[in-house]
């Protein structure tokens, strides 16, 4: 699952991957792995559409999260999406 970390350049820093998880936790959705305590894998990564270079402009920083495929439905209602409906995205550096 992926979500826009709602960056905006020049003005608004990328939302950090500890805040999307705690959306997805909130929203009930369990977290996936069996580690104690259990986690959500996550990475950094970008949507993979060409942006313009112009503050106010978006900047297509993504976080991806694995989550239990059972908790697919449940993690759509809170805004995040499959990574495979962004064909271009990619993981990255955090």
């Amino acid at each position: 699952m992926i979500k826009n970390r709602g960056a905006v350049q020049c003005t608004t820093a990328p939302m950090p991957l500890a805040t999307l998880e705690r959306q997805l936790t909130d929203a009930g959705v369990q977290l996936a792995g069996s580690l104690a305590p259990p986690q959500i894998a996550s990475s950094c990564g970008t949507d993979g559409k060409a942006y313009p270079t112009s503050c106010g402009s978006p900047d297509g920083q993504i976080g991806i999260f694995l989550i239990a495929e059972l908790q697919l439905k449940t993690a759509t209602a809170a805004g995040f999406v499959l990574m495979s409906s962004e064909p271009n995205a990619k993981k990255t550096d955090c």
